[in-house]
């Protein structure tokens, strides 16, 4: 998974249902933070995993989490986490992590 925002893992419980078999995903182990967004004069919104772990994980859900890279295939790897490095990869303030 590329990161723990919903728009990124809503359909994660679907597809682990749907395969029906244990399965293994890799993830940062950032994954699991909360996170969430604020607009300007609202009130902070959770935009993180809508899911509870133990519940994916009793749908047969492996997490892997590393900040390495993971080779899955022959021909597929992860690039394990990236450093921002540049100015502008700054986290913007509107998205935060509690």
């Amino acid at each position: 998974m590329s990161h723990g925002h919903y728009d990124h893992t809503g359909g994660l419980r679907q597809i682990i249902y749907k395969m029906g078999k244990e399965v293994e995903i890799t993830a940062h182990p950032d994954i699991w933070a909360a996170k969430y967004s604020r607009s300007q004069g609202q009130t902070d919104r959770y935009n993180g995993i809508p899911f509870q772990r133990q519940e994916l994980e009793r749908l047969g859900a492996n997490f892997n989490l590393t900040t390495k890279s993971v080779k899955i295939t022959d021909s597929i790897m992860t690039t394990g986490e990236i450093s921002m490095v540049t100015d502008f990869e700054e986290v913007e303030p509107v998205f935060f992590v509690k």
